[in-house]
């Protein structure tokens, strides 16, 4: 798997360099993407994250073997071997054995363990273990090779195993492989919106300062839940920004957090987190200022809309219900049992600046954020890269500036309070 990975990122790398010798990073590197005269996002730039998501996951990779295993992670095993029990027959060849995986007497079986925890992170170790390490690689042969649209897929499985036949040197790896997945993508979703809002350059040293921040390259390595939700926040940060001034992405903004309400628990809470984000922008622009209309209504009618709160409302709580099969029977009873265990959930210990809290009240998210080295390091980033972007500039407090300020802000603090 390490030479893949690392085939992948020099394969991305390449692609991005041949897009700049093409004059796809032709704007430079210190204008914000996302404005009217930045240009947008290229596939370059997209290559340029892939890139560093497989070297940073190849790295999570090489030094995962040195890591033991967390209390939790040997709950996360079981439960997704139970739940790969479920997806063998749901992906069997045989439709009959397929029509069983709809039964509840199965369905309630097999995603009984670990209950507490919605399916998405979870699903994934499951198929991470069936298809690259129990069956790898005559299960994905097999599944690619049943319709001709997927065939080539199966070729190219066969030949990759003939110089990749066992991708993990130990069965553990194909378990936490996902997670180091979604740390290495959180690195490409930090690029490409640093980029969007201050430049390219910023975005870049955005994402390398994120991965050599302890915590995030730690949680990266786990069977868990933490490197996923961080994703899920800025992926959901991202959408709902750009959602703000686009239809097409206020309804991605919809599935994506329906994606991060299946990951963990703690994005129910974003739509307060924007909503507060909205008011505040909504105060800004219709606020009287040189430069505006000084008639309300007409300040009024340039406000946005906010799409994206109506696509989360449709979207979001139904992906929850339909990709968690847990919830497909007894569905208000079970609903109301996960948020019953987390509004009673035991107290663990939590040690801050020397001091350790047994008991409520802990330290406040806001605080700890601060004044953790992640922030410090993101805000000095921040205040560094929009004064070179022209963030000194009397248009400061105007509305697009504000949005991506505070956009930006809320993203980032979301990466702490996901963990």
């Amino acid at each position: 798997m390490m030479r893949i990975l690392l085939a992948f990122a020099a394969f991305y790398a390449a692609a991005a360099l041949a897009g700049g010798l093409r004059g796809a990073f032709r704007g430079g590197f210190l204008r914000p993407l996302g404005t009217a005269d930045g240009g947008g996002v290229r596939w370059s730039d997209h290559f340029v994250g892939l890139a560093l998501a497989c070297c940073f996951t190849a790295v999570v990779l090489a030094t995962s073997h040195e890591l033991g295993f967390m209390r939790d992670e040997g709950m996360y095993f079981d439960a997704a071997k139970s739940y790969a029990g479920w997806f063998e027959k749901l992906l069997a060849k045989d439709p009959e054995v397929r029509k069983q995986a709809f039964e509840r007497a199965i369905v309630d079986a097999h995603w009984a363990p670990n209950a507490e925890h919605p399916s998405l992170m979870k699903s994934s170790f499951a198929l991470s273990w069936i298809y690259f390490w129990k069956t790898w690689p005559d299960g994905l042969v097999e599944l690619f090779g049943r319709s001709g649209w997927t065939q080539p897929l199966a070729w190219f499985v066969k030949t990759l195993a003939k110089s990749q036949p066992k991708l993990f040197v130990e069965e553990s790896a194909s378990f936490r492989f996902p997670g180091m997945v979604v740390g290495g993508l959180t690195l490409w979703i930090t690029y490409v919106f640093g980029a969007e809002v201050f430049g390219r350059a910023q975005g870049f040293a955005a994402a390398l300062l994120f991965a050599g921040l302890p915590r995030p390259f730690f949680d990266a390595h786990l069977a868990g839940f933490d490197a996923a939700a961080t994703l899920a926040w800025l992926a959901v940060a991202w959408t709902y920004w750009k959602g703000l001034r686009s239809m097409g992405w206020a309804i991605a903004c919809g599935f994506v957090w329906g994606l991060a309400l299946l990951t963990k628990h703690n994005s129910w809470f974003l739509p307060v987190v924007f909503l507060v984000h909205f008011a505040w922008l909504a105060w800004d622009h219709l606020r009287a200022r040189p430069g505006v209309s000084p008639i309300f209504a007409s300040r009024l009618r340039t406000l946005p809309i906010p799409w994206p709160f109506l696509f989360m409302g449709m979207f979001g709580p139904a992906i929850f219900v339909y990709g968690w099969p847990r919830l497909w029977n007894d569905t208000w009873a079970r609903i109301d049992w996960y948020f019953s265990f987390h509004a009673r959930h035991d107290f663990y210990n939590i040690e801050f600046l020397h001091k350790t809290y047994f008991q409520p009240p802990f330290p406040i998210p806001w605080c700890t954020c601060w004044c953790s080295p992640r922030c410090r390091s993101s805000r000095w980033w921040r205040c560094w890269s929009a004064r070179g972007a022209g963030g000194g500039s009397s248009s400061r407090r105007s509305c697009p500036r504000a949005s991506q300020r505070w956009s930006t802000t809320a993203a980032r603090r979301s990466s702490c309070s996901s963990t």
